[in-house]
C-alpha cells in the first residue's frame, strides 16, 4: 500500500513539474503573443468596418474602399506570420534565449513548410495551427542544444558578446532546424493525405443546423485560444452568398471586395 502511494506520489510530481515546465508556460506564451497582437487586429477591423459601412451607405464602391479591403486581405494573409514572431518571442524569454534569433527562426520554419508542401489548400487551413505550436516546441529544443557547450563554436569575446552569441547559435539551429522541418513536414504530409474537404464539406442551405454546431464549436475552439475577429472562420456575408447555394468546405476566408 505504501509502495502504491509513493508511486502515485512521484507521478503526480513528475506530471506537475512537466505541466509547469511546459505546458502552463506554454499555453501563458500563446494568451500574451495574442495579446500582443490586439492593435494589429484591430487596425485590420477597423479598415474591414469603415469600408463595409462606407459600401454599404453609398451605392458605388470607391477606389479607397477596394485598398481598404486589400489591406485587410494582406494582413489576414500575414497573420499567421506575426502570431509565430510573437509566440516566439514570449517562449524565447522564457527560455532565456536571444529574442531576434527565435523569431526569425520560427519565421523561416514557417515559410520553408508553406514551400514544401504542395497542396496549397492543406497549407492554408493548418497553417495557423502551426503557427502556434512550432515555437512551442522548437524554441524548447533549440534551448537545449544552445546549453551544450561541445556545439559552441568560439569561447572568447574577441568581436564583442553579440558576434559570439550568434555564433554559438548556429550548430543548435541547424540541429534544430532539421528536427523541426521533419517532424513539420510529415505531419503535414500526413494531414494532406487526409479529405478534409469531405469531412468539413458542408450543406449550407439544406443543413443550416449542421452548418452552425460546426461553426459554434470550431467559434468557441478559436475563441479558447483567443483567436478570433478577423481571423479564421469568419465569413463575410459576400463570401456566404457566393457558397450558400453549394458544398464548400469550411476553410480560411478572407474578406474579399464584392464581385461587381
Amino acid at each position: 500500500m505504501q509502495f502504491r502511494t509513493s508511486l502515485v506520489d512521484r507521478s503526480w510530481r513528475k506530471t506537475s513539474n512537466l505541466a509547469n515546465q511546459y505546458i502552463f508556460p506554454s499555453m501563458q506564451a500563446i494568451r500574451e503573443g495574442l495579446i500582443w497582437l490586439i492593435p494589429v487586429l484591430m487596425v485590420s477591423a477597423i479598415a474591414l468596418f469603415v469600408a463595409s459601412l462606407t459600401e454599404f451607405m453609398s451605392e458605388s464602391s470607391p477606389d479607397w474602399v477596394k485598398l481598404l479591403y486589400q489591406f485587410q486581405g494582406a494582413v489576414s494573409a500575414f497573420f499567421p506570420y506575426l502570431m509565430t514572431s510573437t509566440i516566439s518571442y514570449i517562449v524565447a524569454m522564457q527560455w532565456r534565449l536571444p529574442r531576434a534569433p527565435a523569431i526569425l527562426l520560427s519565421l523561416m520554419y514557417l515559410i520553408t513548410l508553406t514551400h514544401l508542401v504542395p497542396n496549397e489548400q492543406t497549407v492554408l487551413t493548418f497553417n495557423i495551427i502551426f503557427a502556434i505550436l512550432t515555437p512551442l516546441y522548437a524554441i524548447p529544443v533549440l534551448a537545449y542544444f544552445a546549453n551544450q557547450k561541445y556545439l559552441f563554436m568560439t569561447k572568447t569575446e574577441t568581436a564583442g558578446r553579440l558576434v559570439k552569441e550568434s555564433l554559438n547559435l548556429v550548430l543548435p539551429a541547424l540541429i534544430t532546424t532539421l528536427i523541426v522541418l521533419s517532424v513539420n513536414y510529415s505531419v503535414m504530409m500526413g494531414l494532406d493525405s487526409v479529405s478534409w474537404s469531405n469531412l468539413l464539406s458542408i450543406d449550407y442551405a439544406n443543413r443550416p443546423l449542421h452548418f452552425g454546431l460546426t461553426f459554434s464549436a470550431l467559434n468557441s475552439i478559436l475563441w479558447f485560444f483567443g483567436i478570433h475577429a478577423t481571423t479564421p472562420f469568419c465569413l463575410s456575408s459576400n463570401s456566404y452568398k457566393r457558397v450558400s447555394h453549394s458544398t464548400t468546405p469550411l476553410c480560411w476566408l478572407e474578406a474579399k471586395p464584392p464581385i461587381t
